[in-house]
């Protein structure tokens, strides 16, 4: 890591470390098949039980 983020000079190096570790772990081949999965297979939520995670903090 850099001492101090200056996200003007060092950023894209973050981001490209962020990038390399999310390719690396994720199949990326099935990520889309899975995402679809999880939606349909999730039932519907009220918008109190979205914003719990907000609540919570």
């Amino acid at each position: 890591t850099y001492h101090a983020f200056n996200f003007d000079k060092y950023g894209f190096l973050y981001l490209a470390e962020a990038q390399y570790r999310f390719n690396r772990r994720f199949d990326l081949s099935t990520i889309l098949t899975r995402l679809l999965y999880a939606a349909v297979a999730t039932g519907n939520r009220t918008e109190a039980w979205c914003r719990l995670a907000e609540d919570q903090r």
